[in-house]
């Protein structure tokens, strides 16, 4: 992992929430997003990791906001030039 990842790790939401769900599920889906974005090594395929980012953003409404915010977060000075485009792809959808 590069220095540029070990300043990009979340342990709390970006948002503030009271809601416990939304805590712990958006240190997770932070996770996800960077194996969506080839930052982190995913235990799964590119399709099955988005996948899963947007089914968690379509049950638990609260972490819409989050997800959309983790992904600008992501790409935002991102060394690596094709995380733009799956950050495009990722909104998209």
């Amino acid at each position: 992992m590069d220095c540029w990842l070990l300043q990009n790790v979340i342990n709390k939401p970006m948002i503030r929430t009271a809601d416990k769900l939304v805590k712990k599920e958006a240190v997770e889906v932070f996770k996800l997003i960077q194996s969506y974005m080839g930052d982190r090594k995913a235990k799964s395929a590119p399709n099955c990791v988005a996948l899963e980012i947007i089914s968690k953003g379509w049950s638990i409404v609260e972490l819409r906001d989050e997800i959309y915010i983790q992904l600008c977060r992501q790409t935002s000075d991102n060394p690596r030039e094709y995380v733009v485009t799956a950050h495009v792809l990722m909104i998209t959808v």
